[in-house]
C-alpha cells in the first residue's frame, strides 16, 4: 500500500495527518483512508477496492513498529491452500477488540483477495462494505493466471485503455502497447499477442515474445523502440530491430539492425544485419525477378536451405555459408573482403564482388549426378 500524506479536517480529529493505514492503539480502531484503496468505478456509484492481502501486510508492519509491539495482534492469517488441484483463497480474521473505520463518504468498498470477517468488524458510517466470502473462493492470483493464459492481448481497434483486470485478456484486449507492458509486468507475463497491425514505440528489451494472430498483421518497429532480445512469431515485420532476435514464421520486409536467428520466414524486403545471423529454411516472396538484398556488415551469415534468389552486400570480413536452391546468388560490388562459401543448387551465381572477397563454389559437390540402380538379392 502506498504511504502518502493525507489530510482532511474532521476526518479523525482536527489537524490530524494521515500517512496511510493507521491504528489508534488506545481505542483499538484501524483507520482505512481512501488513499490506500484502488478506485475501480466512478459512475453511477463510486467504488473502491481493498486488497486484503495488502491490508494484512500493512497491519503486520504497524504491529512490528515500536509503538505497536506493546499491543496484541490485530489479526490472524491463513495462507492459500491447494485442494484437489484448486487453490483456495487465504483467510483473514480481524481479532477482538479491534474494529475498522473506513474514511467516511458516499462510496462502496469491494473486499478482494481473501475470505475475511472484515465486514463484521466495521464501524458503521456512510461507506458500504462488500465482502465476497465463499467456501470455494479461489485465490485471485490463480484466477488471473488462468484469465490471461500467459499472454497479454493487444488490439488497437477493439481493445480498451487501462491496466485493471480484465484488460489485456482475449475478452478485453489492451488498445495500446504501453498499457499492455504494464499489465505484463504486474502479472509476470512475457508474451504479447497482437490481434491487429501495430506500431511499437516502447522499450521491450526485457526479451518479450511477440506473437501474432496472422503474418498479415504487421508489427512496425520504430527507431524509438528497443526490441533487443525479443522473439517474433507469426507476424509481418518491418522497421528497426536491435539484435539478438529470434524470428519465426514471419513475413519479413525491410528490417535493419538484426542479429540472431530467422527460421521459416518469407522475405519480401531487404535485411540489414548488425551481427552474426543464422537464416534457416527461408524463401523469397518477391514477384518476378526481384530478390531481397542482405546487407551483412559485421559478423558471420549462415544461410541454410534458402529457396529463391538473394543478393549479398557489404561483406568486408568473416566466413559466410550460403546454401541456396532454385534461385540466383548475387554477390554485390560492396563485398570487398571475407570468404563466401556457396552451397546448394542455385541456377546461377553472379559474382560482382570486389578484389579481396573470396568466393568458394561448392554447389557441384552437393548435386547427385547419377543414381545407381539397385539390384535386389534373390
Amino acid at each position: 500500500m502506498a504511504k502518502v500524506y493525507y489530510f482532511e479536517p474532521g476526518y479523525i480529529e482536527e489537524d490530524y495527518f494521515q500517512t496511510g493505514l493507521s491504528i489508534d492503539w488506545g481505542k483499538k480502531i484501524i483507520h482505512v483512508p481512501l488513499i490506500v484503496m484502488t478506485l475501480i468505478q466512478t459512475t453511477p456509484t463510486r467504488i473502491m477496492q481493498l486488497n486484503l492481502d495488502d491490508f494484512r501486510k500493512a497491519l503486520k508492519d504497524l504491529e512490528d513498529d515500536s509503538e505497536g509491539m506493546a499491543f496484541s495482534n490485530t489479526h490472524k492469517h491463513n495462507t492459500t491452500v491447494e485442494v484437489g488441484g484448486v487453490v483456495l483463497a487465504r483467510v483473514l480474521e480481524i481479532l477482538e477488540p479491534y474494529t475498522i473505520t473506513f474514511e467516511d463518504g458516499q462510496y462502496a468498498v469491494n473486499l478482494v483477495g481473501a475470505n475475511s470477517n472484515v465486514g463484521d468488524r466495521v464501524n458503521v458510517n456512510n461507506v458500504s462494505v462488500r465482502s465476497a466470502n465463499s467456501a470455494g473462493l479461489q485465490d485471485l492470483s490463480t484466477l488471473l493466471a488462468s484469465a490471461y493464459g500467459g499472454q497479454v492481448i493487444v488490439d488497437i481497434i477493439t481493445g480498451q485503455a487501462g491496466t485493471s483486470v480484465p484488460v489485456g485478456t482475449f475478452k478485453a484486449p489492451s488498445d495500446n502497447v504501453a498499457d499492455a507492458l504494464t499489465i505484463a509486468e504486474v502479472q509476470g507475463i512475457t508474451t504479447l499477442y497482437f490481434n491487429r497491425s501495430t506500431t511499437i514505440l516502447e522499450d521491450l528489451s526485457k526479451g518479450y515474445h511477440l506473437v501474432g494472430g496472422s503474418p498479415f498483421f504487421v508489427l512496425t518497429a520504430e527507431g524509438t523502440a528497443d526490441l533487443t532480445g525479443c522473439s517474433v512469431t507469426n507476424l509481418g515485420l518491418v522497421g528497426e530491430l536491435d539484435g539478438l532476435n529470434n524470428i519465426t514464421r514471419c513475413n519479413v520486409s525491410n528490417i535493419t539492425n538484426m542479429s540472431g536467428f530467422m527460421e521459416k520466414c518469407a522475405l519480401s524486403g531487404n535485411l540489414g544485419l548488425n551481427g552474426s545471423t543464422s537464416i534457416m529454411e527461408c524463401y523469397t516472396s518477391f514477384a518476378g525477378m526481384g530478390h531481397p538484398i542482405i546487407s551483412v556488415g559485421s559478423g558471420n551469415l549462415n544461410m541454410m536451405d534458402y529457396h529463391g534468389s538473394v543478393e549479398l552486400a557489404d561483406i568486408t570480413s568473416g566466413h559466410h555459408d550460403i546454401e541456396v536452391y532454385g534461385g540466383r546468388v548475387v554477390i554485390a560490388a560492396s563485398c570487398t573482403a571475407g570468404e563466401i562459401h556457396i552451397l546448394g543448387e542455385p541456377y546461377s551465381i553472379v559474382d560482382n564482388s570486389g578484389v579481396g572477397c573470396t568466393i568458394l563454389n561448392s554447389t557441384q559437390n552437393r548435386k547427385v549426378l547419377t543414381v545407381p540402380k539397385f539390384i535386389g538379392l534373390k
